[in-house]
């Protein structure tokens, strides 16, 4: 069959079609990964004898799935048998700037997938996947599995990582003394401002078995003069500043437990006169837009029990924990900063 064959048109109902069996995409994306496929090819092209060599593989199977994927876009088929990267298979490799392999390899892991086995329940009741499958909330689950909590805190690194270019084109961080990154993970996003703003001094808070992996990050980018680290639970309270930044919290949680996380930080404030409060979030569009905050919307709903929001929404829930929202600064990409003041 020629090319222009299979370039045809799709109806509504195929295209739906298409969408419910994309799950089959996720999972060889997946297998892919974890075989190492994309560094393997890197800039050359390897007939599929090889590649089953190198992978320990079997040669047909492992060549089925690359031709669907390749049909996809991810990876080329440029010769019968013989694979190369393509665009969207570059940007899993490990040596590459913009990598984006930690937060593939998370969204398409087993045990991810595995909470989207079964939506229904939590669309009854509201509660997690998690709480219904494992009887327990993620963050716990996590602590619980080292391999699944390395694996998320990478994909959050790496999510960071991608979104720190638009975060610091977007706001302008000047005049603030000491940062607080609450949960700020690994601190990609604190010790990338702080390599920007010279004069700013840092706190990233996190609980401790996370935050003791920036320390490597912190030593290597010779911060720790400025860059201090901080372990608790942000249920109870936050380190002193002068200003916060959150990224990606809020969203993690339902209103009243990002009331309690809020107001926690509203305490802290007020014990020192700091003035800024930043959320780093994506904001929900209206009706009928296809947005990536929708996806990640039910996802939120479906592992921590969180929720994206509209700007209205924020709004309100800042309110409610003693600040105005100033100005909404958006990115590059799909986040935004929210930028709030304690009310006096």
């Amino acid at each position: 069959m020629s090319q222009a064959a299979t370039e045809q048109k799709y109806t509504p109902a195929q295209r739906l079609s298409g969408i419910v069996n994309s799950y089959v995409i996720t999972s060889a994306v997946n297998a892919v990964i974890r075989l190492n496929i994309p560094d393997i090819l890197g800039d050359s092209e390897v007939d599929i004898d090889a590649l089953a060599k190198q992978t320990q593989t079997n040669a047909d199977a492992l060549c089925r799935v690359l031709r669907l994927l390749a049909s996809m876009e991810i990876f080329e088929e440029t010769k019968d048998r013989v694979f190369a990267n393509s665009e969207a298979s570059q940007s899993i490799r490990t040596d590459t700037a913009d990598s984006q392999r930690a937060m593939i390899e998370f969204i398409s892991d087993p045990m991810h997938m595995e909470l989207y086995a079964d939506m229904l329940p939590t669309i009854k009741d509201g509660r997690p996947s998690s709480e219904h499958r494992f009887k327990k909330n993620i963050f716990d689950l996590f602590e619980e599995n080292p391999d699944e909590q390395k694996r998320f805190n990478d994909a959050m690194s790496n999510l960071s990582k991608n979104a720190i270019r638009g975060v610091l084109d977007a706001y302008d961080f000047s005049g603030i003394g000491t940062l607080v990154d609450v949960a700020g993970g690994h601190g990609v996003l604190l010790t990338s401002i702080l390599q920007k703003y010279p004069d700013m001094k840092g706190v990233l808070f996190d609980l401790k078995h996370v935050v003791s992996g920036s320390k490597i990050r912190i030593e290597e980018l010779k911060l720790t003069e400025r860059c201090s680290t901080a372990s608790g639970d942000f249920f109870e309270a936050v380190p002193s500043g002068d200003a916060y930044i959150l990224k990606h919290i809020i969203h993690d949680w339902d209103d009243e437990q990002s009331l309690k996380i809020l107001k926690n930080c509203h305490a802290a404030m007020a014990k020192t006169g700091a003035r800024k409060l930043l959320l780093v979030e994506m904001i929900l569009p209206g009706r009928n837009v296809m947005h990536p905050s929708k996806f990640l919307d039910v996802e939120m709903l479906m592992l921590p029990g969180g929720r994206e929001r509209t700007e209205g929404e924020y709004r309100d829930l800042l309110q409610k924990a003693g600040f105005q929202l100033t100005n909404v600064f958006p990115t590059k990409g799909p986040n935004n900063v929210i930028e709030s003041v304690p009310i006096d």
